[in-house]
């Protein structure tokens, strides 16, 4: 598996969005959280895809 570097910075917006999603409805930004969890895997998996 090839690791994925996140930034600091983008950490750091990924739980900024979060925030918000989850402000505007419960469970919305949990599930978006868990999308780019989902995203950043399959990145590690296959990173020519």
């Amino acid at each position: 598996m090839t690791p994925v570097t996140v930034l600091h910075e983008a950490e750091m917006e990924l739980w900024e969005a979060v925030r918000f999603y989850e402000s505007r409805s419960a469970g919305l930004g949990l599930d978006f959280e868990r999308e780019i969890t989902l995203a950043l895997e399959l990145i590690q998996q296959s990173p020519e895809r």
